[in-house]
Protein backbone atom coordinates (compact mmCIF):
# COMPACT_ATOMS: atom_id res chain seq x y z
CA UNK A 1 0.00 0.00 0.00
CA UNK A 2 1.29 3.66 -0.93
CA UNK A 3 0.09 5.03 2.42
CA UNK A 4 1.48 9.14 0.99
CA UNK A 5 -0.66 8.06 -2.10
CA UNK A 6 -3.65 6.81 -0.45
CA UNK A 7 -5.68 9.48 0.44
CA UNK A 8 -9.00 7.74 1.96
CA UNK A 9 -9.60 7.72 6.02
CA UNK A 10 -12.48 6.32 7.95
CA UNK A 11 -16.08 7.31 8.42
CA UNK A 12 -17.44 6.35 11.97
CA UNK A 13 -21.41 5.48 11.87
CA UNK A 14 -22.25 6.38 15.33
CA UNK A 15 -25.49 6.21 17.00
CA UNK A 16 -26.21 9.17 20.19
CA UNK A 17 -27.16 7.24 23.01
CA UNK A 18 -26.92 10.54 25.35
CA UNK A 19 -25.82 13.98 25.08
CA UNK A 20 -25.74 17.52 27.05
CA UNK A 21 -25.34 21.11 26.59
CA UNK A 22 -22.29 22.17 27.52
CA UNK A 23 -23.68 25.50 29.31
CA UNK A 24 -25.95 24.03 31.56
CA UNK A 25 -25.80 20.02 31.29
CA UNK A 26 -29.42 19.59 30.28
CA UNK A 27 -30.38 17.45 27.07
CA UNK A 28 -29.90 19.32 24.42
CA UNK A 29 -33.43 19.02 23.01
CA UNK A 30 -34.58 20.56 26.61
CA UNK A 31 -32.62 23.59 27.58
CA UNK A 32 -32.54 27.28 25.63
CA UNK A 33 -29.10 27.62 25.01
CA UNK A 34 -28.03 27.24 20.77
CA UNK A 35 -25.62 25.51 19.31
CA UNK A 36 -22.42 28.16 18.40
CA UNK A 37 -23.98 30.50 20.41
CA UNK A 38 -21.44 32.16 23.17
CA UNK A 39 -23.37 32.36 26.65
CA UNK A 40 -20.69 34.08 29.59
CA UNK A 41 -17.45 33.35 27.03
CA UNK A 42 -17.82 29.93 26.88
CA UNK A 43 -19.55 28.41 23.45
CA UNK A 44 -22.44 26.24 23.53
CA UNK A 45 -22.18 22.76 22.35
CA UNK A 46 -23.70 19.28 22.17
CA UNK A 47 -21.82 17.16 24.42
CA UNK A 48 -21.75 13.85 23.72
CA UNK A 49 -21.72 11.48 27.02
CA UNK A 50 -22.59 8.13 25.77
CA UNK A 51 -22.54 6.67 22.12
CA UNK A 52 -22.69 3.37 20.24
CA UNK A 53 -19.91 2.99 17.15
CA UNK A 54 -22.75 0.93 15.00
CA UNK A 55 -19.93 0.60 11.56
CA UNK A 56 -16.94 1.85 10.33
CA UNK A 57 -16.28 2.28 6.42
CA UNK A 58 -13.17 3.35 4.29
CA UNK A 59 -14.32 6.63 2.17
CA UNK A 60 -12.31 8.40 -0.02
CA UNK A 61 -13.27 11.83 1.34
CA UNK A 62 -13.44 11.86 5.55
CA UNK A 63 -15.30 14.58 7.06
CA UNK A 64 -12.79 14.21 10.27
CA UNK A 65 -8.97 14.22 8.52
CA UNK A 66 -7.68 12.95 11.60
CA UNK A 67 -9.17 9.80 10.53
CA UNK A 68 -6.45 9.16 7.70
CA UNK A 69 -3.93 5.81 7.95
CA UNK A 70 -0.67 7.25 9.27
CA UNK A 71 1.28 3.78 9.44
CA UNK A 72 0.97 0.41 7.97
CA UNK A 73 2.77 -3.23 9.01
CA UNK A 74 5.38 -3.42 6.90
CA UNK A 75 5.80 -7.56 7.59
CA UNK A 76 7.23 -9.88 9.86
CA UNK A 77 11.32 -9.44 10.21
CA UNK A 78 11.43 -12.87 8.45
CA UNK A 79 9.38 -11.40 5.66
CA UNK A 80 11.37 -8.65 5.08
CA UNK A 81 14.47 -10.48 5.15
CA UNK A 82 13.21 -12.73 2.33
CA UNK A 83 12.38 -9.48 0.77
CA UNK A 84 15.13 -7.35 0.69
CA UNK A 85 17.95 -9.45 1.00
CA UNK A 86 20.79 -10.62 3.54
CA UNK A 87 21.66 -6.87 4.24
CA UNK A 88 18.46 -6.19 6.21
CA UNK A 89 18.11 -6.23 9.98
CA UNK A 90 15.98 -4.82 11.96
CA UNK A 91 16.56 -0.73 12.53
CA UNK A 92 17.85 -0.24 9.17
CA UNK A 93 16.90 2.36 6.88
CA UNK A 94 14.72 2.00 4.64
CA UNK A 95 13.16 3.82 1.12
CA UNK A 96 10.30 3.48 -1.10
CA UNK A 97 11.60 4.37 -4.72
CA UNK A 98 8.08 4.43 -5.81
CA UNK A 99 8.04 8.86 -6.45
CA UNK A 100 11.93 8.80 -7.35
CA UNK A 101 10.87 8.81 -10.92
CA UNK A 102 8.01 10.54 -11.83
CA UNK A 103 4.78 10.15 -9.23
CA UNK A 104 1.84 8.91 -10.92
CA UNK A 105 -0.80 11.33 -8.11
CA UNK A 106 -2.77 9.84 -5.92
CA UNK A 107 -5.06 7.05 -5.07
CA UNK A 108 -8.16 8.29 -4.97
CA UNK A 109 -9.65 4.75 -4.17
CA UNK A 110 -8.01 1.43 -2.50
CA UNK A 111 -7.89 -0.13 -6.35
CA UNK A 112 -3.99 0.04 -7.02
CA UNK A 113 -2.96 1.35 -3.76
CA UNK A 114 0.19 -1.07 -3.50
CA UNK A 115 3.51 -1.58 -4.57
CA UNK A 116 2.85 -4.87 -6.86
Amino acid sequence: MDLAHLRVGLSPEIRVLESECSICNLDPEECDHLPGEMYGGRECMSVITKAEVTAVAIVANPRQLITRFNSISAGTTAELSAALGPKFHPGVQLNCSRCLSGCSGLNRDLAGANHG
